[in-house]
């Protein structure tokens, strides 16, 4: 089966490759708030046995004088996944552990300084019995670009157990190589589009060495987007594989 990758949002304006910037970030839009909260929202019920709520953990930005378009400070929500019998303890305790020193920083300084504005926020998608949850951290600094750092988890809810990217590429039916092929060689710089726009050292890293440091899920269209570093350190993006 042909393998076509499109593009999703490049962060960094310099980088307009076969992976094109197509999406645009009101970093602190409309949002204000001076509270630091901790108990999660009501249960959002997926089906008749999965639920997922809102775990919002800090929230304290304000809009800056001179724009009030750009709020600086911080925003962080993060899910706790749920079921009929109580809570995915294993999940929910792996997620609060990755994110545990930057939600005690951001609680002890929400608002660092007025031009920078940190959001983290997730979304989720189900196939069969496995959720996904794709975590969004962001950074925005007034006037400029954003940039993006995504964790993904995969968790076969039915059998109460965490799945490895090798574990994902056999629920969807696809082998490691021609979907690794597959995004190298559209996802390079125009225009002779042989330069890539990923790190080199982690593309030969889950090529040849650990395939489940490689992010990936599958999103609502049934798509399935790869998560991949660009060259400037920390920053991530995502490609859709058609």
């Amino acid at each position: 089966m042909k393998l076509l990758i499109l593009s999703l949002a490049l962060l960094i304006p310099t980088l307009f490759a076969a992976c094109s910037n197509n999406q645009s970030t009101m970093a602190g839009l409309n949002q204000s708030a001076d509270t630091i909260q901790n108990e999660a929202k009501s249960v959002k019920w997926i089906n008749a046995s999965l639920g997922i709520a809102t775990n919002t953990l800090v929230a304290d930005t304000v809009s800056r004088n001179d724009d009030k378009l750009f709020s600086y400070g911080t925003f962080i929500s993060l899910p706790k996944v749920i079921g009929k019998n109580g809570e995915y303890k294993e999940l929910n305790m792996k997620i609060a552990a990755n994110f545990d020193s930057i939600v005690k920083q951001a609680s002890a300084n929400p608002k660092v300084n007025k031009d920078e504005y940190h959001k983290i926020y997730f979304d989720y998608y189900l196939h069969d019995s496995i959720i996904t949850i794709k975590i969004t951290d962001l950074y925005a600094w007034h006037l400029s670009e954003a940039t993006t750092a995504y964790t993904v988890y995969h968790f076969d809810f039915k059998n109460n157990k965490l799945l490895t990217t090798q574990e994902m590429l056999a629920v969807f039916g696809l082998s490691q190589v021609p979907v690794l092929s597959a995004f190298a060689e559209q996802c390079t710089m125009p225009p002779d589009h042989t330069d890539p726009l990923f790190v080199t050292a982690w593309f030969e890293t889950i090529k040849w060495k650990d395939i489940n440091q490689l992010k990936l899920y599958k999103n609502n269209s049934k798509q399935i987007v790869i998560i991949y570093p660009l060259p400037e350190n920390g920053i991530e993006a995502e490609q859709i594989i058609q």
